[in-house]
């Protein structure tokens, strides 16, 4: 194919195809060598480098080679630079609704676990107080039972602040970003 026919992609390829190989710390001559490792055996530093300055074609199967090698999928690999940029973005941030939807999860289950010591607290103080409890006791299981809901309540509120920060701070305190 010649090299007027090859387009923007092909020049795209290449560009991202080198920056990646830099990117290892290798030259030409390593990432052809790395392609006849993986089964390209006549694949040459020249195609290397015709590659990358766009001036040759790319077989499909050549360019999920090449992906593997160098640690990029095809979408890295003929996305231009800027919407490659929006692409990394865009991971990155899936990447931070899975951390906080984990993070959610773990909420969740510990305020479950917190109310269900709430709730036995509740239900062991009103026995006891059908067995006639002095004011002494009455008061000292308020008291646990004031204590209890504070903790759940700090909980909450400590649970709420992180979890509203972890879109603008990754997850971090305000103070400590």
């Amino acid at each position: 194919m010649e090299e007027s026919q090859l387009g923007p992609t092909a020049a795209v390829f290449g560009a991202n195809m080198r920056r990646l190989r830099e990117a290892r710390g290798w030259k030409q001559s390593e990432l052809a060598r790395r392609m006849q490792s993986h089964g390209w055996p006549k694949y040459s530093q020249v195609a290397v480098s015709r590659t990358e300055e766009g001036t040759r074609a790319v077989r499909l199967d050549e360019a999920i080679a090449l992906g593997e090698l160098l640690g990029a999928g095809l979408l890295k690999l003929v996305t231009p630079p800027d919407e490659g940029r929006v692409v990394d973005e865009l991971a990155f941030s899936l990447e931070r609704v899975e951390r906080t939807q984990s993070q959610v999860v773990r909420t969740l289950e510990t305020l479950a676990r917190q109310c269900n010591e709430l709730e036995d607290a509740v239900a062991k103080a009103e026995e006891q107080a059908e067995k006639g409890w002095s004011t002494d006791q009455v008061a000292q299981t308020a008291s646990d039972l004031v204590a209890l809901a504070r903790k759940w309540l700090q909980y909450v509120e400590g649970a709420t602040y992180r979890l509203a920060d972890i879109g603008d701070n990754n997850g971090e305190h305000p103070e400590k970003a």
